[in-house]
C-alpha cells in the first residue's frame, strides 16, 4: 500500500471467518499513510484488529479513484441463492 499515490482510495471487504456476514471499510491514503473509515460506525478506525476476524481468501481490495479499471465485478459479487 506504501505504492500508492497520496490521494487515492478505495475499501476492502472481508467475509468474517465465524460465517456471521463479512464487512467493508474505506481507505484513503495520506502523506501520513492510510486512513481507515468504517461507515456503519461513520468513524475513522483501526483495522488491525479486525484482519485477523477475516476468513482467509476472503479479503479484496479495490481502488476507486481515477485508477484504470481493471478486473470483473462478477468475479467478487456473492449472488444470492434462489
Amino acid at each position: 500500500m506504501d505504492s500508492l499515490p497520496v490521494g487515492s482510495h478505495g475499501y476492502v471487504r472481508g467475509v468474517w471467518s465465524d460465517g456471521g456476514g463479512g464487512h467493508v471499510w474505506s481507505w484513503r491514503r495520506t502523506s501520513d499513510g492510510l486512513v481507515w473509515e468504517d461507515a456503519q460506525l461513520g468513524t475513522v478506525v483501526s483495522v488491525a484488529g479486525r484482519a485477523a476476524e477475516i476468513k482467509p481468501g476472503t479479503l479484496k481490495w479495490f481502488r476507486v479513484d481515477d485508477a484504470d479499471y481493471v478486473g470483473d465485478p462478477g468475479a467478487w459479487v456473492a449472488w444470492p441463492k434462489k
